[in-house]
């Protein structure tokens, strides 16, 4: 199988029982990877007890997938999923990172793993080169994430967990060599249920494309289109921060837990303060030269911390813009403890922005608090109150369930603060400032979610799909037309960002026919832009019949209130999203029912049958 491994390592934990499985060729084919093939193994491994499987039981498996193009020379292709039933959540779940482990894996001979059970005693997951080992943890069980990636380079990449994991806090990360991620949806909690505190791999094999030449070419190619972007060329020089200023004036970023559209320390943590104030250096991913990860450090003072990984966009503004400091060392520190910790910054900075408004407007008290008073504009209390949610400890373990579960906690009267859809705190991103970005966390499958289509990119006007008639110019504050985007881009994004898998930054220069060379030169499949699409609807619908079987319908495709009341000032002021009309089309070009249940005769059409026979 050209551009695969041909194989998936399955581990399950409770016996210690360690096998080598082929990948279904058939398999790669509907699905071609990355997410897709996961959701398949995901309903393969759970049957009948997908509706009923409780996301931290042992029996709920952790999925780790490559794409066909992971580890292959490509730019911005260094990427790897991990998809589970999320503990945050309750329903599909899937994280994407970057880094090199993806590549390393299929180095060793590997495409995925998938891994069920629960250990006996904390262990380690030692790959290299085709072959895999459980050790005991030892004493790396209790140490944070940036003691163990140290402590255990010398064995490769190393994938982990921290404090957060460890106490299943339902939000913590998968930690990949300190600086790269699985963010979102609580998969380092489900790691850490299974006693699995790391998994290592080494490997010394070669990638192997069908058409090296082509590979070298498209290479070629995509380095030149890389180079001759602005939007690469500001990432490369800021980050992903480099988004603060715009974003600001355009009203996409949210502001004391989105109530404002107006704020003035936004210039103070713009990219360049970073730059300025924080920034220590640049790191990459696999066969990336674009190089937006920043290094921070802080030599002295109240926030001092050595270099390491330093924060992103949407960590600047969970606990920047949402949490209204201007202090780029803060949040830097603020940023290193999460990472520590193991704990989404977004989950992470939204709880803590809602329990400060919710203190503010007397829905909690100093009983509730440990005597803490929650206000905004104080670093140092968002540091005290990172650190207790990462020990699951006093005012932190109402913190650590998450906004939606702790609003359920304190009552009917919070629900007003909340910016969450299907339970996953909103990223920063204001759909009140471009609308399709409104339909697409609702009707996203993981629930609220920026990543697992192209709408932001193509609704900014940042990525061009010419080939699929989305290389117009977007009113972000019009609702018209968007909903046939928004499918597109998720259709389409289903396969290029989470199957195949590319970069949503680094690869925003890249179109429909990069894709389908990229397809072409790495497995010699000949796809055609129709069979990309069909696949990215095949692969959506299968993650949405997953949450339908876990009772989602159409009371969780929506906004919260919050995000549905226009903002007296800023770039957004007055816009609201008309999610009636856009959802309505929506369902339409979906083929869903009116209460948004999928039917069973799509499924049939769509060739998914044989995964959701309880489909109902």
């Amino acid at each position: 199988m050209y551009g695969y491994c041909g194989k998936i390592l399955d581990v399950d934990l409770t016996t210690g029982k360690i096998r080598t499985v082929p990948l279904d060729g058939e398999l790669a084919g509907q699905f071609i990877g990355g997410s897709g093939v996961a959701a398949a193994l995901f309903c393969r491994m759970s049957g009948e007890r997908i509706a009923g499987l409780s996301p931290l039981e042992p029996d709920n498996p952790l999925i780790l997938m490559t794409g066909p193009l992971t580890g292959s020379s490509l730019p911005a292709s260094g990427r790897m999923v991990a998809c589970a039933k999320s503990p945050l959540t309750g329903i599909w779940s899937e994280s994407n990172a970057g880094g090199f482990f993806g590549a390393e894996l299929k180095r060793a001979g590997f495409d995925g793993i998938s891994i069920r059970g629960c250990a006996e005693i904390p262990a380690v997951l030692q790959i290299t080169d085709g072959t895999a080992e459980l050790h005991p943890a030892g004493d790396l069980w209790g140490q944070d994430a940036y003691v163990v990636c140290d402590t255990l380079r010398t064995q490769g990449r190393v994938l982990t967990v921290g404090p957060a994991g460890e106490k299943m806090v339902p939000y913590a990360c998968i930690v990949q060599d300190k600086r790269h991620y699985f963010g979102r949806t609580g998969m380092g909690a489900v790691m850490g249920s299974k006693r699995l505190k790391a998994v290592t791999v080494k490997g010394s094999g070669n990638y192997t494309a069908a058409d090296r030449a082509g590979l070298a070419a498209l290479r070629h190619k995509m380095l030149e289109k890389l180079k001759e972007s602005y939007v690469i060329q500001a990432l490369s020089a800021q980050g992903t921060n480099s988004t603060m200023d715009i974003g600001s004036m355009m009203g996409d970023v949210p502001l004391k837990n989105w109530q404002t559209g107006e704020w003035d320390g936004v210039e103070a943590i713009n990219g360049t303060a970073f730059v300025e104030q924080v920034q220590s250096g640049q790191a990459t991913c696999f066969a990336c030269p674009v190089a937006c990860k920043r290094e921070a450090q802080v030599p002295q003072g109240p926030y001092a911390m050595e270099a390491g990984p330093g924060p992103e966009y949407e960590t600047v503004a969970s606990f920047g813009t949402l949490c209204l400091v201007d202090n780029p060392q803060a949040i830097a520190r603020i940023n290193d403890l999460c990472n520590r910790y193991g704990l989404d910054t977004i989950s992470c900075g939204a709880t803590i922005a809602f329990a400060i408004e919710c203190f503010e407007n007397g829905l909690l008290g100093n009983t509730d608090t440990g005597g803490l008073v929650l206000q905004w504009s104080d670093p140092d209390l968002l540091l005290e109150l990172v650190r207790q949610t990462g020990e699951n400890a006093g005012f932190g373990r109402l913190l650590a369930l998450g906004s939606a579960a702790l609003a359920e906690k304190i009552g009917p009267a919070a629900q007003q603060y909340l910016t969450t859809v299907k339970r996953l705190e909103a990223p920063m991103h204001d759909p009140r400032a471009a609308h399709g970005m409104g339909l697409a966390y609702a009707t996203a499958n993981r629930g609220a979610c920026h990543v697992s289509s192209l709408t932001l990119q193509v609704e900014h006007g940042a990525a061009l799909l010419p080939l699929l008639e989305l290389d117009g110019f977007w009113e972000g504050q019009d609702s018209a037309g968007k909903a046939a985007m928004v499918k597109i881009t998720q259709d389409f994004g289903a396969v290029f960002a989470g199957a195949a898998i590319f970069c949503l930054l680094g690869g925003i220069p890249f179109d429909e026919a990069d894709l389908q060379e990229a397809l072409r030169v790495t497995t010699g499949e000949k796809r055609t832009l129709e069979q990309i699409m069909a696949c990215g609807e095949r692969i959506w619908c299968l993650k949405r019949a997953i949450n339908q079987l876990c009772g989602m319908t159409a009371a969780d495709d929506i906004l919260p209130p919050r995000l549905l009341t226009p903002l007296a000032e800023g770039g957004a002021a007055g816009s609201v999203p008309d999610m009636s009309l856009m959802l309505k089309e929506y369902y339409e070009l979906r083929g869903l029912a009116d209460d948004g249940r999928f039917l069973p005769e799509k499924a049939a059409g769509l060739g998914l049958s044989r995964f959701l026979r309880d489909l109902r």
